[in-house]
């Protein structure tokens, strides 16, 4: 199975998230733009995105404001997330770029 062949990228972008959250937002950058197919995009907006916005959305959040300028698959990811435990000023940030 693929999910289970590739589960280690999974969990190291999870570690780098709460190591260095900015290039945890660099790496998931780079994924969406590679693979902006609806299925990697659910993925990364399910998981790590909402993770990373969950944890250091208040730091990272001007950077998310200019990378979608140029990366329409992030701004796409963006519309995917739940708000779940995304803090509420970073929520309403989230939905003016969306």
């Amino acid at each position: 199975m693929d999910y289970e062949k590739n589960f280690w990228a999974h969990m190291t972008l999870d570690d780098l998230i709460d190591e260095d959250a900015s290039k945890a937002l660099v790496i998931i950058e780079h994924i969406a733009k590679k693979d902006g197919s609806e299925f990697a995009l659910a993925n990364l907006a399910a998981g790590p995105l909402e993770t990373l916005l969950s944890k250091h959305g208040e730091a990272l959040i001007d950077n998310i404001k200019i990378s979608v300028k140029s990366n329409s698959e992030l701004k796409s990811a963006l519309g995917l997330i739940w708000k779940n435990n995304i803090p509420g000023n970073v929520w309403d940030a989230i939905q003016k770029i969306r």
